[in-house]
């Protein structure tokens, strides 16, 4: 296993641990890693600028990750992107607990 996957089996790791804080973090895999042809070009680059809006506040912790995700929800939702990842598994297709990938570090 590389480096890449192993960064990418924490961050699902994350994603089960922390789901209501996560949604954020799923949805950017999901367009930007795992599945990018699937989204259109303009609707990737609209999630690209929100967050890039959100992550400083993110950083800062002046923002809680659950507010971020539940606005980065309405935001995908919006551009059709949050129904296409809740009815797709997400790590190149490995399935597990709702839909969401992981191989070696799923606790």
């Amino acid at each position: 296993m590389d480096e890449i996957q192993r960064m990418q089996e924490h961050l699902y790791a994350e994603i089960i641990k922390y789901p209501d804080e996560t949604e954020m973090l799923k949805n950017i895999l999901d367009v930007f890693v795992d599945y990018p042809e699937k989204y259109k070009q303009e609707d990737r680059e609209s999630l690209m600028t929100k967050a890039n809006l959100v992550t400083p506040s993110i950083l800062a912790g002046t923002v809680t990750r659950k507010a971020v995700s539940t606005e980065w929800m309405q935001t995908a939702s919006a551009l059709g992107v949050a129904v296409a990842i809740a009815t797709e598994p997400i790590g190149n297709g490995r399935r597990f607990n709702g839909g969401m990938a992981c191989e070696n570090y799923c606790w």
